[in-house]
């Protein structure tokens, strides 16, 4: 939907054009004009941002041109069938602010042109927010936001209870009735994007051996631990897209221990192996809990997996800046509801990709998918990619996560599947 563009348009394969509002400004006084936007994405070309971009290989960036005050153009050196996808999902800020900040400045205190403006971050504690009188848009009814860092689940929803907030995040399924017992709360959920799975470290053995990838599938009982500990909501993966763009051709794994077995006898590991499940232990929906269970279940085939526990900042440098993946970890991927961007998660060129997998059909389809325009052979390159995915699994398959909020009931807001929070639009009675 329209925001700082008002129109846009692909003009050919490689060109896109978009119309700006007029009259906007950053919440610094600097115009929010085709210069701006120009100048943002250049910024992510730079070599001190470009390892960390995801933008610029997303689209497959050439350039951008500044054609007028309200037009700017990006061309690309492929198809880029996503653009507007991509561009939802960029953060743009002032370039006053980005050329006069200092680095930990421009971190620590972001300068947009949102409804909303930044007044004080303090770590692991609260950021503050203000509703902006200069915004283009219509103006929130809300003035003050306040995210508060409460670590506790229990002292969450006391906190909800007593009225200090308005929103209790991540709540658990086992806590779901104590939140409905409150008078003045209620609980709201949805199923999101959010794709929770084991990876396999898959350039060490034995995760190299694709039999011994499927066997781990076959050996998690997902029924059971949606009962007990996941209220009995969401079903297992069958891959890496979901709906409405994931093939129903593609089924999820079954349980089936002796399945699992002859797997491994076949990749000569009759008598199993060990390894590590590492958690980044409260980052995802009862992380702690389900890799337990799971490596009960592997247990029962022979694998004693030793679940870790690690601090999810460690966690997500080893991943994603040191790209040193452990052998076999919890992740919880988001999805942007497109059948292309779930699959590059998959893709070498992807920054957020630590799987270490590779697959030489998977990558040949995948340059087909990305530089076809045809919606049908779109849909057709897809699928089988995501079979692909499938039979040769990067990852342990599990779920697409469930999220819990307590809220106000005086609070007229509701929870995206993408897990965005916005307060633009909600009112507080």
């Amino acid at each position: 939907m329209p925001g700082l563009a008002e129109s846009w348009d692909q003009v050919d394969d490689l060109t896109w054009e978009f119309k700006l509002r007029k009259g906007m400004t950053f919440q610094d006084g600097t115009p929010v004009d085709a210069q701006a936007i120009k100048s943002n994405i250049d910024r992510l070309s730079t070599p001190d941002i470009k390892g960390r971009a995801q933008f610029p290989t997303s689209v497959f960036l050439d350039h951008v041109d500044a054609v007028d005050d309200v037009t700017v153009r990006i061309v690309t050196t492929k198809l880029a069938a996503t653009m507007p996808l991509e561009l939802y999902n960029l953060g743009i800020g002032s370039p006053k602010w980005f050329q006069d900040a200092q680095p930990a400045d421009i971190a620590t205190h972001p300068v947009g042109a949102g409804p909303f403006k930044f007044v004080e971050w303090q770590k692991d504690d609260h950021l503050t927010l203000e509703a902006w009188d200069g915004y283009w848009g219509q103006k929130p009814s809300i003035k003050t936001i306040t995210f508060r860092v409460i670590p506790e689940v229990s002292s969450r929803i006391a906190e909800l209870e007593t009225g200090g907030i308005d929103i209790a995040d991540l709540i658990p399924p086992d806590q779901i009735n104590r939140v409905q017992s409150i008078a003045t709360a209620d609980v709201r959920s949805v199923q999101t994007g959010s794709r929770a799975y084991l990876v396999y470290r898959s350039d060490t053995a034995p995760f190299t051996d694709t039999r011994v990838r499927q066997a781990l599938n076959y050996a998690v009982n997902w029924d059971v631990i949606k009962k007990s500990l996941l209220n009995d909501a969401g079903e297992r993966l069958a891959g890496v897209v979901v709906a409405p763009n994931n093939s129903p051709d593609v089924k999820p794994y079954t349980y089936d221990v002796d399945k699992a077995k002859q797997l491994l006898s076949d990749a000569g590991l009759a008598n199993g192996f060990s390894t590590t499940l590492t958690v980044p232990c409260g980052r995802y929906v009862r992380d702690k809990d389900i890799a337990q269970a799971i490596a009960s279940d592997l247990g029962k085939v022979g694998v004693q997996a030793d679940v870790q526990c690690v601090d999810s900042s460690a966690f997500i440098k080893k991943l994603f800046t040191d790209k040193d993946p452990y052998p076999l970890y919890y992740l919880a991927l988001s999805s942007a509801f497109d059948a292309q961007s779930d699959l590059t998660n998959l893709s070498p060129t992807f920054p957020l990709n630590p799987s270490k997998w590779t697959n030489d059909q998977f990558l040949k389809l995948y340059d087909q998918l990305v530089t076809t325009r045809d919606q049908t052979q779109r849909k057709s390159l897809s699928a089988q990619l995501q079979q692909i995915v499938h039979d040769d699994p990067p990852y342990l398959f599990l779920w697409q996560q469930f999220h819990w909020y307590g809220v106000n009931k005086k609070l007229d807001w509701t929870p995206r599947p993408d897990e965005y929070v916005y307060f633009d639009e909600a009112v507080l009675h």
